[in-house]
């Protein structure tokens, strides 16, 4: 029996089983500009513009960066004092996350890509707090 890779989803039918590869735009914005990322352990802050095309080629190929949440379901649920999540709400398993790498900082650091099934793709600079759409 073939392993899945971890990431990737298994979509079934009635004949055969295949590993679904998240949909990624070509037209996918590469560069977020006016970015701060703050590392919240150690506080070291890192300001400019973020270019985001190896970790969308990362994500095409269906490679997984080493760490635990790479590829795996992004749940969308509200943030602390709010009642409604921050992306549109759709079904479990809709969204995956992806760590793009931070430089200078050790770990996954706090940047996320969150991309949806229907190929929408949100930029993540702060760990969860501001979600920027670059698809």
């Amino acid at each position: 029996m073939a392993m899945v890779p971890a990431g990737r989803q298994l979509v079934t039918t009635s004949e055969t089983a295949v590993p679904r590869q998240p949909i990624v735009p070509s037209r996918t914005v590469r560069f977020v500009h006016g970015v701060t990322i703050k590392d919240i352990r150690t506080g070291k802050v890192l300001t400019g513009i973020v270019d985001l095309q190896l970790t969308l080629d990362r994500i095409r190929a269906g490679i997984r960066f080493p760490h635990c949440n790479d590829g795996g379901i992004f749940k969308n649920k509200p943030l602390p004092g709010k009642t409604t999540p921050e992306l549109p709400v759709k079904p479990y398993g809709y969204y995956r996350e992806y760590v793009p790498p931070t430089p200078g900082i050790s770990g996954p650091g706090p940047q996320r890509l969150v991309v949806g099934q229907g190929g929408e793709i949100y930029y993540i600079p702060d760990h969860y707090r501001t979600f920027i759409r670059v698809d």
